[in-house]
């Protein structure tokens, strides 16, 4: 199983508590989130816009399910500690495998290039 987060350019999806706390519900299910950005500057904009998340400054379409969501993470402190680290982990955090990811696709697409050229040439 895989858990994929479209991040919208303003980045307000980390804004949501719904998705913050599906997050780590995932995490703790042991499902491989993935992260869906637009372009390698998006990640670095979210990370210098970005340096931490807090679930008690998310919103949720209601006020009950904020107050739901709040009393299911239990220790708000460990919740939001666990929460950035997962995402913004340097070694495995959401945004560091992104950008991975992007090295590496951009790696296949220039090899994948470079054969094509030797073949039409």
């Amino acid at each position: 199983l895989r858990q994929v987060v479209v991040v919208d350019p303003k980045f307000k999806v980390f804004t949501r508590a719904w998705v913050v706390a599906e997050l780590i519900q995932a995490d703790r299910l042991r499902i491989s989130p993935r992260l869906k950005m637009l372009d390698a500057q998006s990640c670095k904009a979210f990370r210098h816009e970005v340096s931490w998340i807090d679930i008690e400054a998310c919103e949720a379409s209601r006020p009950e399910d904020k107050a739901d969501i709040l009393a299911r993470a239990g220790d708000i402190q460990e919740f939001n500690r666990r929460l950035n680290a997962l995402v913004f982990n340097k070694r495995n955090g959401l945004l560091s495998s992104f950008e991975k990811e992007l090295v590496m696709t951009e790696a296949v697409a220039m090899n994948t290039l470079s054969h094509l050229a030797h073949v039409a040439f």
